[in-house]
């Protein structure tokens, strides 16, 4: 086994410890994914640099994935700030003029169209990777001028179309939350009164979070900071992208930083 010391940028450090032997198990790679284990820090937000005594020999550049650690050792790690993420302005359902844009870095989007229906998927503007390991997102639900409030909100394959229903039970590039109930929608999940997985419903001004483990398969919600029934325990697979489905007009998802969550 080899033992690596990791120092954070706060000045306290603790140590993981990878297989030796070489390879997948040793390499970089597996060193974040034990961080992200130990921390909590998502792989994807880890930036790790060789410390070595004197600091001449140190790494200037973050390590690549692959680089394969040899030897017991110390490195530095940077967590980067929280992933950004922004709605996708190219979307045909911003040219078609079913939802519009606004705020800052297009963070909200709002169903304008007259029809309701449930025939939209407003996806943001980039996709997350296989093997990418954990990525967070939170959204703010707001009724705006509707009558009330029902919103879609989850994850699906990239390259779904924007102008299909994808929360269908017999879909099989989606994977949500119905915000009237807490019920699963998508890949199996069918939002029935037989199904007994509902977490309870979520209003207007409430903050869903999302966290997909791109390596495990997995969904897990929260609402305002607490957990918020099973999600999705296995089968979630991408690549993917954060989504949201509205059918009223008004009805808006605001993309917002994430609180602090509960375990």
């Amino acid at each position: 086994m080899v033992e690596v010391t990791v120092q954070t940028m706060a000045g306290a450090s603790f140590a993981v410890v990878l297989e030796e032997g070489g390879g997948s198990n040793s390499n970089v790679c597996a060193l974040k994914a034990e961080i992200e284990e130990t921390e909590g820090a998502s792989r994807g937000r880890q930036e790790l640099f060789m410390l070595v005594e004197g600091a001449e020999d140190g790494s200037e550049e973050p390590l690549s994935d692959d680089f394969e650690i040899e030897a017991a050792c110390t490195v530095a790690l940077c967590v980067k700030l929280e992933e950004e993420w922004e709605w996708d302005a190219a979307s045909d359902l911003i040219k078609d003029k079913v939802f519009e844009l606004s705020g800052p870095k297009n963070s909200t989007a709002t169903k304008i169209d007259q029809n309701a229906d449930w025939i939209n998927c407003m996806m943001v503007g980039r996709a997350m990777g296989v093997d990418t390991g954990m990525h967070t997102i939170s959204m703010k639900l707001a009724q705006g001028n509707a009558d009330f409030i029902i919103i879609m909100c989850g994850v699906v394959r990239d390259g779904a179309p924007c102008n299909r229903i994808h929360f269908l039970q017999d879909s099989t590039v989606g994977w949500f939350m119905n915000s009237g109930n807490g019920g699963l929608c998508g890949n199996g999940k069918v939002d029935d009164k037989k199904v007994d997985d509902k977490a309870g419903g979520f209003s207007s001004g409430q903050v869903l979070t999302m966290q997909v483990d791109m390596d495990a398969g997995t969904l897990k919600f929260w609402v305002d900071g607490k957990p918020h029934g099973p999600g999705y325990t296995s089968g979630v697979t991408g690549p993917l992208r954060w989504a949201t489905t509205l059918r009223n007009t008004g009805n808006a998802v605001e993309i917002v930083p994430t609180p602090e969550l509960q375990p």
